[in-house]
């Protein structure tokens, strides 16, 4: 077997098509770099709806500046110009949906409301509401068929298109990303330990409630939404992919209960976890 190359001589982005369709294609995009490496001023070619699975990264562009962490997803408008920068951590990969304009038309043409198909934020936040589809695109990534890739598109930018809308962020410090950058990769490091906004608090030197709104300023959600979001995250992974009994899913995401963890799985999914499991059985037998 060839060995693999020392991390130094890998390079430092790669990006692999996974599927690819008439005015669509999705893209696993790894990025290895980290504090060390200048931030590189690049230009999207498409239309961009891009899951963050793993990392954090620092995101800027004529629009202002934006912190993307795992489960949040980044928003980029075809020829716009943005540079990247890992400032806090190393490396990040994201699924990235890259659309043809006619494409991104044709879906906004089906939704309601939507006017336009040009967004006016860098990102959705990492909320509760997104993990349903952020699961989807994880398993896809692991046992994903080529013909569920287009749906996976569609359902992805009518997500993005829907949630989209304009925002009036306050500037972030780079102090204050910092701060929270730290608390994130604590809280996905250990999404099931017990982690008090008085213990993150502790970790960043500053007050409770100080810290809530650095927090939300940077990520567009509470701390407690971003947990129990990671939570959700692990358990629908686990129900897919292990047989372990529900309970015991539940408890090892980090949930109190059953009863607690069923009330907030059936209103992020629409479903309760034994449905969503026996999906898993109908994929099995086609």
């Amino acid at each position: 077997m060839t060995p693999l190359p020392p991390a130094e001589e890998l390079p430092k982005y790669t990006e692999t098509v996974m599927a690819a369709g008439r005015g669509w294609q999705v893209a696993d995009v790894l990025c290895r770099c980290g504090p060390g490496d200048p931030p590189a001023e690049e230009r999207h070619s498409h239309v961009s709806v891009a899951a963050v699975l793993s990392g954090s990264f620092s995101y800027r562009s004529d629009k202002g500046r934006a912190f993307l962490a795992p489960g949040s997803f980044l928003l980029g408008n075809v020829e716009q110009c943005y540079c990247c920068g890992h400032a806090h951590d190393t490396g990040d990969r994201c699924v990235a949906f890259q659309c043809g304009p006619e494409f991104v038309e044709e879906i906004a043409a089906d939704l309601p409301g939507i006017k336009r198909i040009a967004f006016t934020t860098h990102r959705l936040a990492a909320h509760p509401f997104l993990v349903p589809t952020l699961a989807r695109i994880a398993r896809f990534t692991r046992v994903g068929h080529e013909e569920d890739a287009e749906a996976l598109a569609v359902d992805t930018v009518s997500l993005a298109l829907c949630a989209c809308h304009d925002t009036d962020e306050a500037p972030v410090r780079a102090q204050d990303e910092s701060r929270v950058a730290a608390a994130i990769d604590r809280i996905n490091h250990a999404p099931d330990a017990g982690i008090s906004l008085s213990d993150l608090a502790a970790d960043a030197q500053i007050g409770r409630h100080h810290f809530l709104r650095v927090f939300r300023r940077v990520t567009g959600v509470t701390p407690y939404a971003y947990l129990m979001s990671r939570r959700l995250m692990a358990a629908a992974d686990a129900l897919f992919d292990d047989d372990a009994r529900i309970l015991d899913i539940a408890l090892d995401a980090g949930f109190s209960d059953l009863s607690d963890f069923t009330r907030r799985f059936r209103a992020a999914f629409g479903m309760p976890p034994a449905r969503y499991r026996a999906q898993r059985t109908r994929r099995k037998m086609h």
